[in-house]
This record gives structure tokens, sequence and C-alpha cells, in this order.
């Protein structure tokens, strides 16, 4: 291990060492996360954890001579598998042991709370209900880390969950999105994303979910949602709402930013039936257009409001009287 760890890409090298040695079903102490204490890990995942890193092909010679590909580590419960789909670049690992074991991809083995802490950025702790899942397929996992490759490799040995899309807008992830479009619907309501449609849930999602490592590599969370947003909104039926809601109402209550994304998407400023589409009907019978229900209905302060107002006047959903009432802005 000392000889890897001098020479992380020797694999000629680790190839002549593993013929004469047992190192293959060696273990060793590592802290397999920064500020983590060490524990007991199995040379193939200390190879796919270790800093430096260990070159793919290295490992590939590991594997070869009979490394133990079920060991999990005693705490943090990292298998081989599992390290893989943390870093992208480890793919022709994971193929190899999918090759092996293809029921690895649909086992589910991988603790939730603690691939919230390893897909975290540096310095961020995930305060999401992910906590609470309990153990993932490695499918799952890739979802959550934002690895479009391997969850493309995965979907090789599985099938994915009627709700993916909701997760891919949940965790604006719009490589997923863009895929899932194709097999799911959009229509969906699943009880556990409140009942919300794919959009719906992308409109409503925040950057709370810090685990996503490896999409956060390619691009920022506001920048991803807003692709998502756009992505979405673009197949959506627009005569949809909850409890009385439409999209447009959902957005609103998220802020100007979120809005302006919305309207830009649908594209509606021209729409003959925009108004009707729109209006919002309390549960005593009273309707409200847009300006109504920002105005009336929501507890604003000036500023906020302002800038709702000047989104709905961009996307031409204010009526005459309402332009001429807040001065043609």
């Amino acid at each position: 291990m000392r000889c890897i760890k001098k020479y992380p890409d020797g694999e000629v090298l680790a190839g002549l060492i593993l013929a004469k040695s047992k190192i293959a079903s060696q273990t060793a102490l590592y802290s397999v996360f920064p500020g983590w204490a060490e524990e007991k890990c199995s040379v193939l995942i200390w190879a796919l954890v270790s800093r430096p890193r260990v070159s793919s092909k290295t490992i590939l010679e590991l594997l070869g001579a009979g490394c133990d590909i079920d060991f999990e580590t005693p705490m943090t419960c990292l298998s081989a598998s599992m390290a893989c789909v943390l870093d992208k670049s480890r793919i022709p690992v994971l193929e190899a042991l999918l090759k092996m074991r293809p029921d690895l991809a649909i086992d589910h083995h991988v603790p939730a709370s603690v691939l919230a802490c390893l897909g975290a950025r540096p310095g961020s702790a995930s305060k999401d209900p992910i906590n609470e899942i309990g153990a993932l397929t490695l499918c799952q996992a890739s979802m959550y880390l934002g690895n479009i490759d391997v969850y493309d490799l995965l979907m090789k040995y599985c099938v994915s969950d009627e709700d993916d899309l909701h997760l891919a807008a949940w965790l604006a992830l719009p490589k997923f999105a863009r895929k899932l479009l194709a097999t799911h619907d959009l229509n969906l309501e699943p009880e556990p994303y409140s009942n919300y449609t794919p959009l719906a849930v992308a409109l409503e999602t925040d950057s709370g979910q810090s685990y996503c490592k490896v999409a956060d590599t390619e691009a920022p969370f506001e920048l991803r949602r807003k692709e998502t947003i756009e992505l979405l909104a673009k197949k959506s039926a627009f005569s949809w709402r909850h409890r009385q809601r439409t999209y447009v109402h959902i957005a609103l209550h998220k802020g100007s930013e979120t809005t302006e994304i919305l309207l830009d998407a649908l594209d509606i400023n021209n729409n003959p039936w925009r108004f009707t589409m729109l209006v919002y009907e309390d549960k005593a019978g009273r309707k409200y257009t847009p300006c109504e229900y920002v105005t009336e209905l929501m507890n604003l302060q000036p500023s906020e409001c302002d800038g709702l107002l000047r989104c709905l006047a961009e996307g031409n959903l204010l009526t005459n009287l309402e332009l001429a009432a807040l001065g043609g802005q």
C-alpha cells in the first residue's frame, strides 16, 4: 500500500506487487472524509478515496487481484461502489464492479445521512430530509449527487422511479430532467412532493441541497434551477392548479427573480386568455387578478411588492386599469 501511495499512477508496478503479495486482502485505517475519525478500510476503498489520488488503472489491477468488493467501512458504511458514485472519473472502476456484481445497482446499501455529508460542498452541512430517508440505491445516490454519467451507466442495470423527474426538479438538475422528460409524467402529483408536478417542485426548491457534489462542480444551483424551470415550463400544462394556485402564483411567492424566469419561459405575454387563466378564486368565491393577488393577499414589504408588480407589467399581466392605477409602470 505504501508503494501504491508513493506511485499512484504505477499500474504496472502495482501489478507486479500484487502478483507477489496478498495486498488485495489487506485493510488499513483511513479517514474517508476530511475531519472524520479513521476507520478500517479495504485496500480497494482506501485506493478509491486516498489522497493523493490513485489512478483508476491501478485500482483495476487491485480488482483483478481479487479485492473484496462487498466490504463496507464499519462507521460510514462506505462501499467501493459508492466511492465510485462520488467521483465521476471512477466510471471504469464502477463498470468493472457492476460486471462482477450487477445486483450492486439495485441494493439499498447507501446510508442517506452519510451521503449527505460525503456529497456535500466543503464547509456545508445538509439540513434536507434526505437524512431521514434511510438507505438508497446507487442509482438514487447518483441523482442526489448530480452525477449524470454514473446514472447513465447504472440505468443499464435498473429502472428509474416514477417520481425521479420530481427529484431532478427539486435538486435543480437540468441534465437529468431533460433525460427523464422522455419517460416520465409531467402531470404526476406524488404525495411525497406535496402533490406538486415537477415544474411546481422546481419553482419551490431552494439552495438548501448541499450534497449535489458533482452537479455543483458543473454549474451553480441558481443557474441549474433556471435551466430546469425553463425546460419544464415549455412542456407543462399551463392549466394546472394546486389549491387554486397556478404556476405563476407559486412563483410569485418565491419572489421576483423566480417569477421573471417563469414568465419568460411561459411566453404568455400575448395570450388572449392569460387573465382568465391566472384568476385566483378564494374560498368565499372572490376572484383576484395577479395584481390583486400580490397587493391584497400577499403580505409583502413595499420593495418586494414593487418588484413583483414590475414582473407582471413586463409579462403583460396587468390590466389597463391596473397599469393606470400604478402610474403606468
